[in-house]
């Protein structure tokens, strides 16, 4: 039995989400809108037991915020569920009707959070453009047509590829967190990207999701949290391998016989960029990670507002919330 832990949605500069590309999908699926946060992630945490009692196959969407349980799906059954923030722009919720001051400081503070990620982002992408000035881009295409032929080998399936868009990690108020490890523990090839920031890490990632998709296979694309349209993993199970941008802040080093490494700066940049820049190289990292740290504070703010207003609100009966979760059971797993 498989178990996957992820997000499909993130707090960064953008609003975004992947709700739809993993449960879109499904023949059966319950929204959770309206739900106080605690509550909720009980009924689901219950549901996700039920169903690994059953022995299923187990996604769980984990909250951008606190790292929370947020939904669960079961592939084998096609069937999941998800609960909706009071802010989230897909499910109008009625909470985010209620004038209540805890409620309005938790939309300003994270607000407040999406601005400075955009402002730490501005400082990541000068970072790129200046490696980008100093990039044998031929080199990383070769690089990347290389790798091609290692992982797929010419092999394809008869049928149209599928693809399904997710993160693997979220800037939480305590820092980063990823679920790198539990998500590419059962494959036998890791190759492990190196460089620097516009080192193409992503474009190669993007052309070996494109191929895999073209070659019939199925593909998991996680997204950068903090700037969606990056991507940091790509994962084909059907063929047991992943490339992974291995750098801070989810940085890995070869630990399991199928690892590999393959390091883009010193492949495809011109030699001694780092040193000749070194100082304002400096100066850009140190913008960032002061202005990242700053917006964790923020997330910090809302995840405290959004706990005192649940707390306000009335909690709900225990009989009431036991009938819930084996009504959810009912609905969603196999008797």
């Amino acid at each position: 039995m498989a178990s996957l832990s992820y997000f499909a949605e993130s707090l960064g500069p953008e609003p975004t989400s992947f709700v739809a590309s993993n449960t879109g999908g499904l023949g059966r699926f319950v929204s959770l809108s309206g739900w106080p946060a605690p509550a909720a992630a009980g009924v689901l945490s219950h549901l996700l037991r039920q169903g690994e009692l059953r022995g299923l196959e187990s996604h769980s969407l984990l909250h951008p915020l606190d790292g929370s349980l947020q939904g669960v799906v079961f592939p084998q059954v096609s069937a999941g569920a998800y609960s909706f923030g009071p802010f989230d722009p897909q499910v109008r919720s009625a909470l985010a009707l209620f004038p209540h001051p805890d409620l309005l400081g938790a939309r300003a503070r994270l607000a407040a959070a999406r601005r400075t990620f955009s402002r730490a982002k501005a400082f990541h992408d000068s970072q790129e453009k200046l490696y980008g000035k100093h990039m044998d881009w031929r080199a990383a295409d070769q690089a990347a047509q290389e790798l091609l032929r290692r992982l797929l080998g010419g092999r394809k399936q008869e049928g149209p590829g599928r693809e399904v868009h997710r993160f693997f990690g979220a800037a939480l108020p305590q820092g980063a967190v990823d679920c790198v490890p539990q998500l590419t523990q059962d494959l036998n090839c890791r190759v492990l990207l190196k460089g620097r920031p516009g080192t193409g890490k992503s474009t190669l990632l993007k052309k070996i999701a494109r191929a895999a998709k073209e070659a019939g296979f199925a593909v998991e694309l996680y997204h950068c949290s903090l700037d969606p349209k990056s991507l940091d993993l790509v994962v084909v199970r059907e063929l047991s391998w992943c490339v992974l941008d291995s750098t801070a802040p989810h940085e890995y080093f070869p630990e399991r016989p199928g690892d590999q490494v393959l390091d883009l700066y010193q492949r495809c940049v011109e030699p001694g960029t780092d040193q000749a820049w070194a100082g304002e190289l400096s100066h850009l990292e140190d913008a960032y990670r002061s202005l990242v740290k700053a917006a964790r504070g923020f997330l910090e703010e809302a995840r405290e507002s959004l706990e005192k207003f649940y707390q306000s609100l009335p909690q709900p009966d225990p009989a009431q919330l036991d009938q819930a979760k084996e009504e959810l059971c009912a609905a969603l797993l196999p008797r």
